[in-house]
């Protein structure tokens, strides 16, 4: 079967209940998954990230909020399929705004982006450098901590699929998304072993 990559989000770990639930749910369905816990600063975890995605051969890499973002930027590097919660495209704006080290951070993250001619508006301006097939994002609608319009916005080449019931930026209920996750899983393509 797969081997999953679970990214939380800043703040969490990688033993929350979301990261829990999901693992147990989807090695229940046969999957390998793997939840590291990060440390919420790019400079750090995008290294670290991309060394477990490489090495571990990891296939599907889910994230939510900044892991959302880091689960996006590994599908770019690494060609893995992506299943993105509520993802934190913009750090800088939000989670980093007032932070120290705001700067650095903005210079890692734009590291990790592909080439393109204005970094800040990416996946936005980059939408023929991903595999926008291999990628689904669950977004409630009425997240308060991500600019959603702007998130379904940029990621709009990706399959979408909106929540509007109240669910929140933690994404309350988070095990009605695994049919989605396993159906993103079995298409074809991206380097799922045995696929």
């Amino acid at each position: 079967m797969a081997k999953i990559l679970y990214i939380h989000g800043h703040g969490s770990s990688g033993t929350s209940e979301k990261a829990t639930q999901l693992q147990a749910a989807l090695q229940a369905l046969g999957h390998e998954v793997l939840t590291p816990t990060h440390q919420s600063d790019p400079r750090i975890d995008l290294p670290m990230l991309a060394h477990i995605v490489a090495t571990e051969q990891i296939g599907t890499v889910i994230g939510s909020s900044l892991g959302g973002l880091y689960a996006l930027l590994m599908s770019a590097r690494y060609d893995t399929k992506a299943f993105l919660i509520n993802p934190s495209l913009h750090p800088e704006n939000s989670v980093f705004k007032d932070h120290p080290g705001r700067v650095a951070i903005e210079v890692a993250l734009n590291a990790f982006k592909p080439d393109t001619p204005d970094r800040s508006e990416w996946p936005d301006i980059a939408n023929a450098e991903l595999p926008w097939e291999q990628i689904k994002v669950a977004i409630a609608m009425d997240d308060d901590r991500i600019d959603v319009p702007r998130t379904v916005k940029e990621l709009r080449r990706a399959q979408v699929l909106e929540f509007h019931d109240p669910r929140g930026h933690r994404f309350e209920n988070v095990l009605d998304l695994v049919p989605d996750i396993v159906g993103l899983i079995g298409k074809i393509g991206s380097r799922n072993p045995g696929q």
